[in-house]
């Protein structure tokens, strides 16, 4: 989804079932996301990227590039996901392909993300940076 930085033809010419979301108002987007099953973001660069928060929100999975600043929400496969190498499109392949494996334990997992984004708020950010303050 978002902004394409080849025409079409590249894509398709390397995936012809590739399927094409357009940018769209964030209320579209989240619903979008809502009805997928995982998020994949394999990032080279990126700050904190917001819609990781906002995927583990609506209870996908992530399987998100080591460079995505999103460390701390992923707790593991089986509560909200992997984080894979930069430039290793076959460990996204694998990890997708584990998801697809456990299709019927999927809604614990969209569960454990929906709670593991619940748990992150700018009052437990307070209270963990005063913590760290403090000691």
């Amino acid at each position: 989804m978002g902004s394409l930085c080849a025409p079409m033809q590249f894509y398709r010419k390397f995936c012809p079932g590739f399927t094409y979301e357009p940018p769209r108002p964030h209320e579209q987007v989240l619903k979008l996301m809502s009805e997928c099953d995982i998020f994949v973001l394999p990032s080279l660069i990126e700050g904190r990227a917001l819609v990781q928060l906002e995927a583990l929100g609506v209870g996908l999975p992530l399987i998100i590039s080591t460079n995505t600043g999103g460390d701390d929400l992923v707790t593991g496969p089986e509560f909200t996901g992997f984080q894979v190498a930069p430039r290793a499109p076959e460990q996204i392949a694998e990890k997708i392909e584990w998801f697809m494996g456990r299709r019927s334990g999927l809604d614990e997992i969209k569960e454990n993300c929906r709670r593991r984004a619940a748990s992150i708020s700018w009052a437990n950010y307070r209270s963990r940076l005063h913590q760290l303050l403090m000691e």
